[in-house]
């Protein structure tokens, strides 16, 4: 069973600025808050798919293999820098919609996003009959933070309007992508 300390802290991460909500505000921004619909069944879907490969197949293996988690890292760190130079550079590249992220970057990205280690090997129930609720809480409640970056997004777009362009809102998500990128990077080297 699921626990409220779980929902609360599970809540608390996903709520939290990282990769994944920089770049649904950016969506948002671009396109408004209905983006965050779908990009957050995109993100839900890459949660599940990571918390599942790492309690089946990873977790036991990186218990074994101390280079695993660093080669993660770095797979992530690299995946954030792309994100960040496509995102300064032209955001259409990172979807079909000029200025919009595309389901895919958004699933990429949650899929490497560091907040998954923590999902899978620290929050994730040791019971492998219990996940299946885990999931479901960590899916619903992913959506429900991804409505609410993109919503943020659209909110800054229009609040600041005249003053802010979404040109401008996307490189300030490319320079704390490149943030998170770093401090990563940093901690994957010890």
């Amino acid at each position: 069973m699921v626990t409220l300390a779980q929902i609360l802290t599970v809540g608390a991460l996903l709520i939290v600025p990282g990769p994944t909500n920089i770049l649904l505000a950016a969506s948002g921004a671009a396109g408004g808050a209905r983006a965050g619909l779908p990009l957050g069944v995109a993100a839900a879907t890459g949660y599940l798919v990571a918390v599942t490969l790492l309690t089946a197949v990873a977790g036991p293996a990186l218990t074994g293999h101390p280079l695993l988690p660093l080669l993660l890292k770095a797979a992530a760190t690299v995946w954030l820098l792309v994100c960040a130079v496509r995102l300064w550079r032209n955001p259409s590249t990172l979807s079909a919609s000029p200025g919009r992220v595309g389901a895919a970057a958004i699933f990429l990205t949650t899929l490497l996003n560091p907040k998954a280690l923590v999902f899978a090997l620290a929050l994730a129930p040791a019971d492998a009959a219990e996940l299946p609720g885990f999931l479901a809480a960590l899916a619903t409640l992913t959506v429900m933070a991804c409505m609410a970056w993109a919503g943020l997004g659209s909110l800054a777009a229009r609040g600041l309007a005249g003053r802010v362009t979404v040109d401008g809102l996307n490189k300030g998500g490319a320079v704390v992508l490149t943030g998170f990128a770093a401090a990563l990077g940093v901690s994957a080297l010890g």
